[in-house]
């Protein structure tokens, strides 16, 4: 029989998430009691028994029941300790420090259990005992350690386990769990699993879970989770004796925060892009860089974070890739006979990754491929000795990837286009008119640049690079959902014709140079490059600023004149960019950083966000591993459900009122004023105090005014004394 244990130091501080610490992807089990009952996997890490003799054991006498008694949650401590832990016992103190332990892991066990812990719904420790006189012969030191009175009886606690029913913990690694509030209080996951060491192997293990199954169903569970480290065959094979169903792998790091969108679940996302800032991370956590303000540093001098805004949108990348990959390009370039194949050859590379990492770039590629075969001599040669290779190799490298994350075959172009094109998926979170990007969102994007663009475009005559931008315009437009982001590879390129364009103003038609008079013309008023540079510095800076210091909205900065050097570029768009960059994020940001800053003085114990999806960025500014819930956006496959975040906005109190009838109490509450005005009576009938408020916005944008972000904090009734 296995020995189901979790590692001491997360054991008993606190005792309830156990994780695995290999690097290397871990199983999920799952049990269903419900056959349509949806995933929700928990952890429960287990480590094999070392054992070969396993004592035979009579169980005739043997009983399996929930601890009544504090005297028997004692003993289940001391079990605990005594089988999650290898003393010596040469060393000195050896057993005070045993006690110490077990006081521990007993005093935060009765809080669990008595519901004093937040986040937890319901909690119980269930245990397997035998009298006292069955045990004698096998063990002195169980039976010193871990007996305990029962009706007068003593009897010697020989295993035991937790079943937890709770909300997402810290460092609980959740899988595949269903998205959105109601969620957690459908599961539960099995914790502390042990068996006394001397009677491995007699089905001990077995009983416990087969009784924790039982305790289960009681409570109205639907689904019983378990995860085990990858390389325990004695705990897997138990698991799946008992009933349990392997369901994935994790991914490595989704096991330190847990929560993945609704679009993985989908797989419409590839592993690529997160890799790449993955593998980066890790390497200044490696070379201990990853302190802000390296981090700061690091940000201020890297021109691809600057030219994507400062944001990790796989937009952004897209865009690097594609300028570059344009610059590589033959048909593209100005003097294509001057282009090496081995060019073509970075070009393809590059718009292979591209592709890989946004399937839509593919709009962007096959205008540039369309070029290519109509302008090359050698068209069998590009088709089938360079784009054939290339393609299978980029697509081959990611599908071994995305098959080693996701733990299944999925092929995310394919997935992307089911969901994009054919169901229009995307038109779930809104619709424009087809002409938009036209009328409306490059305009905006471009802003007072845009004259200048089409004067660049008219007289540069760079019809191929005019014709790109056209061609991602129009067929970004027969899609329903329309975003800005979607159309940034092409925004760099407007902004070249514009810097085109204002490269030329005021320079003379006639080849022979200046004249006296123009000389002294310029020496009495401003010239027509200089009015032009002023006016857009007029018009753009305080939009940079103001989108960066108060509104909302993450920086966005619009890039001058892109030279022909590609170095000089870079270095032009970093000093485009260094003033919204320093400028700061204002509102959800300063939400975040606040309770970033309560949680690292442990202020913050957990956080409901009642605001609409994605409002905030969660994990990746709170940096704390904090219980966490938030409304859920993720589409339905059923036309008009509406999803948690809709119905939250449609009618805030009723929603607030039904979720607050199974809630696990959180520490804080964030959302905007918009529905705070509403739910300010509920918030006062359950103890909960404004704590702060944060400016969010002068104006709306794809919703009501949300001015304000506020945060309420649970203040616990005093209670007099007489």
């Amino acid at each position: 029989m296995a020995v189901l244990t979790s590692p001491p130091p997360l054991l008993l501080s606190p005792p309830y998430y156990p994780t695995t610490t290999s690097s290397s992807s871990s199983p999920y089990f799952h049990l269903s009691f419900h056959a349509t009952s949806r995933r929700r996997p928990i952890t429960a890490v287990a480590s094999s028994s070392h054992l070969c003799n396993p004592t035979k054991l009579d169980k005739s006498a043997l009983k399996l029941a929930e601890a009544v008694s504090e005297d028997e949650l004692w003993a289940a401590a001391r079990l605990r300790i005594r089988t999650f832990n290898d003393f010596s016992p040469s060393v000195v103190g050896v057993e005070d420090y045993k006690k110490y332990l077990a006081e521990r892991e007993f005093e935060a066990l009765k809080e669990r259990i008595a519901g004093k812990r937040t986040g937890f719904g319901r909690v119980t420790c269930i245990n397997a005992s035998l009298p006292l006189s069955h045990v004698l012969s096998i063990s002195d030191d169980l039976c010193t350690t871990c007996t305990f009175s029962e009706n007068g009886e003593d009897r010697v606690l020989v295993g035991t386990l937790d079943l937890n029913q709770c909300i997402h913990l810290p460092d609980e690694i959740t899988g595949m769990k269903p998205q959105g509030i109601g969620g957690d209080f459908a599961r539960a996951y099995l914790s502390n699993v042990c068996v006394a060491k001397e009677l491995h192997r007699n089905g001990l293990g077995y009983m416990l879970i087969a009784k924790s199954k039982l305790v289960a169903e009681d409570w109205g569970i639907s689904d019983l989770y378990a995860h085990v480290a990858i390389d325990n065959e004695s705990a897997k094979n138990l698991y799946m004796k008992t009933g349990f169903v392997y369901e994935s792998d994790e991914p490595a790091w989704k096991a330190r925060y847990g929560h993945l969108t609704w679009e993985w679940e989908k797989g419409i996302r590839s592993y690529l892009h997160p890799m790449m800032f993955s593998c980066l991370y890790k390497v200044l956590a490696l070379f201990h860089l990853d302190t802000p303000l390296f981090m700061l540093f690091s940000q201020l001098t890297n021109w691809f974070m600057f030219y994507c805004f400062t944001r990790t949108l796989s937009n952004s990348l897209e865009t690097v890739l594609t300028l570059v990959g344009l610059y590589h390009w033959p048909c593209i370039r100005a003097s294509s006979s001057e282009v090496h194949s081995v060019s073509r050859k970075w070009g393809l590379l590059l718009a292979a990754l591209a592709c890989a990492i946004r399937p839509t770039s593919a709009i962007t590629w096959a205008y540039v491929g369309i070029l290519e075969l109509l302008v090359t001599r050698d068209r069998l040669n590009f088709i089938f000795l360079e784009v054939a290779p290339i393609g299978f190799l980029v697509i081959t490298l990611t599908c071994l990837l995305d098959r080693l994350m996701y733990g299944s075959w999925v092929l995310v172009p394919l997935n992307f286009l089911k969901f994009n094109f054919l169901s229009s998926g995307g038109d779930y979170y809104g619709t424009h008119k087809w002409h938009w990007y036209f009328s409306q969102g490059f305009p905006v994007m471009l802003f007072t640049f845009l004259p200048f663009s089409i004067a660049g475009i008219i007289t540069s005559k760079q019809w191929k690079l005019s014709g790109l931008i056209a061609w991602v315009l129009g067929l970004y437009s027969v899609l329903g959902h329309k975003e800005f982001r979607f159309v940034l590879p092409v925004l760099p390129i407007a902004l070249m014709f514009s810097g085109y364009s204002l490269a030329t103003i005021g320079k003379p038609d006639s080849s022979y140079g200046r004249t006296k008079d123009s000389i002294r013309i310029k020496t009495k008023c401003p010239s027509k490059k200089l009015l032009t540079v002023l006016f857009l510095l007029a018009t753009n800076l305080p939009m940079a600023f103001y989108m960066s210091l108060v509104h909302q909205k993450e920086p966005e900065t619009l890039h001058g004149y892109v030279g022909h050097n590609f170095f000089r570029a870079i270095f032009w768009m970093i000093l485009t960019c260094i003033p919204a960059n320093c400028a700061g994020q204002r509102g959800a940001e300063d939400v975040m950083n606040y309770l970033s800053k309560e949680a690292l003085n442990g202020k913050v114990e957990s956080i409901v966000f009642l605001t609409p999806c994605h409002a905030l960025p969660y994990y990746s500014t709170l940096h704390h591993n904090l219980p966490m819930q938030f409304l859920d956006c993720s589409p339905s496959e059923e036309k008009g459900v509406l999803d948690e975040s809709d119905r939250f906005m449609m009618d805030p109190v009723g929603f607030a009122a039904e979720f607050a009838k199974n809630w696990s109490l959180p520490s804080h509450i964030v959302l905007f004023d918009s529905q705070e005005k509403l739910l300010k009576d509920f918030l006062t009938s359950h103890s909960f105090q404004e704590e702060r408020r944060f400016f969010h916005a002068h104006f709306k944008v794809d919703r009501d005014l949300q001015a304000s972000v506020v945060i309420y904090s649970f203040k616990r009734p005093v209670t007099l004394s007489p």
